[in-house]
């Protein structure tokens, strides 16, 4: 059995990958990855997984009472979670995806910047 978790206000992963806050870290494994956190409080594990918008999707597997480590999550990045199970999961899912839409990177050169790549929509 599991659960997945998203926050209400989108959460970078490259803020969850190495997190180390008030009794919650990151737990090193060999299938955690570039695109993958293993969180846990000592004694429960919550997962994390890189969105391809960068933002963080949680999950819980088995039997882990993950609501202490969630509670931190919440405080440290001043947001609230919603499950799967929520009413409102439907509501923050969409606002955190764009369904049905490409996006390709292109550079496009000013004359003050002749550099970076910039995500444009077509």
């Amino acid at each position: 059995m599991s659960t997945d978790y998203l926050p209400r206000t989108p959460i970078p992963f490259d803020k969850v990958k190495g997190l180390n806050i008030e009794g919650v870290k990151e737990h090193q494994t060999p299938d955690t990855g570039d695109e993958k956190a293993c969180l846990t409080d000592g004694e429960n594990y919550l997962w994390a997984a890189k969105t391809s918008f960068n933002y963080t999707w949680f999950s819980r597997y088995g039997r882990n009472f993950v609501d202490d480590i969630l509670d931190t999550l919440a405080e440290h990045f001043g947001t609230e979670f919603v499950s799967e199970h929520d009413d409102d999961w439907e509501k923050v899912l969409e606002a955190q995806t764009v369904e049905g839409l490409d996006y390709i990177n292109i550079q496009l050169p000013t004359p003050d910047n002749p550099g970076p790549w910039k995500q444009v929509y077509p």
